[in-house]
Formats: C-alpha cells, sequence, structure tokens
C-alpha cells in the first residue's frame, strides 16, 4: 500500500477518508444518513474536485443527497 490513508473529523452522519500519496490527496466523503447533509474542508484555502460528477462542490464545500458518496480531488 503506497501512501496515507486518515479518517477526518466530520459531522454526525458523515464519514470523511482522505488517502494522500505523490503529492495528490484525495477525500472519500459518504453521507450515511436519511437526510441532506454538507461537508467543509477546514483547512485553509482548500478547493475539492468532484471526481465522479454527481455531488454539488462549492470550493471547500460539498453537499450530499441521503446515502450519496462523492470521491473529490483536493487542491490548495
Amino acid at each position: 500500500r503506497m501512501g496515507a490513508q486518515t479518517v477526518v473529523d466530520s459531522a454526525p452522519g458523515v464519514l470523511v477518508i482522505e488517502r494522500a500519496a505523490g503529492g495528490e490527496r484525495l477525500r472519500i466523503v459518504a453521507n450515511l444518513s436519511a437526510n441532506e447533509s454538507g461537508y467543509r474542508a477546514g483547512d485553509g484555502d482548500v478547493r475539492m474536485i468532484d471526481l465522479l460528477g454527481n455531488a454539488r462542490t462549492d470550493g471547500d464545500r460539498v453537499v450530499l443527497m441521503p446515502y450519496q458518496t462523492a470521491l473529490l480531488a483536493v487542491r490548495e
């Protein structure tokens, strides 16, 4: 296994895992609830890009529908 894997602090019902290797950072953000939920990166001037194309992103924030998962590239 290459790189590091970290569970990131997030709101209740949201699971965030970051994988980092070779200067690239990816975050898997999963809404584990039956309600729409959001996640804000909260680590400075960060922009997240949805690699699957089905989540609403706005800079450092992503909004997920119930039980939706997003794969995000993290760019500083």
